[in-house]
């Protein structure tokens, strides 16, 4: 057996002894692989889309909340000060009523 021969079936067995198993995988195989993972990505993104209009929605149901509660609340306080001045007698009634009394 000559040299080159020797070191060609040496570098043959240590291809062989390091080589990663064949990948007995199509490309036709290997593009469905690909377009399901892509799917499935989309399908993740929505799901996390989705779940931060919700929480988006959510946010502004509560901030709307709170307006309508404070503006709620202004106009009691309004309505309790207008009765407040519908019950005191006005400026001109009192003076009527002194000039009618004296």
């Amino acid at each position: 057996v000559e040299i080159e021969d020797l070191s060609e079936r040496v570098a043959i067995l240590k291809m062989l002894i390091g080589a990663p198993a064949p990948n007995t995988m199509t490309l036709a195989e290997q593009a469905e692989l690909h377009v399901t993972s892509i799917a499935e990505l989309q399908h993740t993104v929505c799901d996390h889309q989705e779940d931060m209009v919700d929480q988006y929605n959510d946010m502004l149901k509560e901030i709307l909340a709170d307006r309508i509660e404070t503006h709620m609340a202004s106009m009691e306080g309004d309505v309790g000060l207008l009765k407040k001045v519908l019950a005191r007698p006005s400026i001109s009634s009192e003076k009527r009523f002194q000039a009618e009394s004296s």
